[in-house]
C-alpha cells in the first residue's frame, strides 16, 4: 500500500523572531507524514522531515515545516476545509477517522472559525455493586 511520496524541503534559513539573527540549522527531526488531500474518500499523504533552527545568541528553536501543512495536527488546509463541508453532511466521528485526527481537535478548529458546535456530554454509568 503506497502511502504518499517524500518532499523533500527547501528551507532558507530563518530569522530569530525575538533578536533578528540567522538560525542554524539545529536538528533535522524524524520523517512525518501528512495528510494532504482526500481523493475518492482516501487520504493522500506525504512524507517529510521538519527542520529545527536554533538561534545562536539566544538560542530560540523552532521548527520549520511545509508551508501548507498545519504543525501539530498535521493535514493541509484543504483536507481541513474538506471535513468542514463533510461535517454537515456525515457524522464528525466518521469524518475524523477518515483523516487520522481526534474528533475533539476537529471541533477545536471548526470552533476557532466562528462555528458552534453541540458537544455531547459523557454519561458514564455506575457499576453495581456485587454482593
Amino acid at each position: 500500500m503506497k502511502s504518499g511520496n517524500k518532499k523533500k524541503m527547501d528551507v532558507k534559513r530563518p530569522k530569530c523572531p525575538r533578536c533578528g539573527v540567522d538560525m542554524h540549522v539545529h536538528q533535522y527531526l524524524p520523517e512525518t507524514k501528512a495528510v494532504i488531500d482526500i481523493v475518492e474518500g482516501h487520504p493522500k499523504y506525504i512524507r517529510y522531515r521538519p527542520v529545527r533552527f536554533m538561534c545562536p545568541k539566544c538560542f530560540k528553536t523552532l521548527v520549520v515545516h511545509p508551508d501548507d501543512i498545519i504543525p501539530r495536527i498535521k493535514i493541509s488546509e484543504k483536507v481541513l476545509n474538506w471535513a468542514f463541508k463533510e461535517v454537515e453532511r456525515r457524522s464528525l466521528v466518521k469524518v475524523c477517522e477518515e483523516i487520522g485526527i481526534a474528533p475533539t481537535t476537529l471541533i477545536r478548529y471548526i470552533e476557532r472559525r466562528g462555528v458552534k458546535v453541540k458537544r455531547r456530554r459523557h454519561h458514564y454509568t455506575r457499576r453495581r455493586k456485587i454482593t
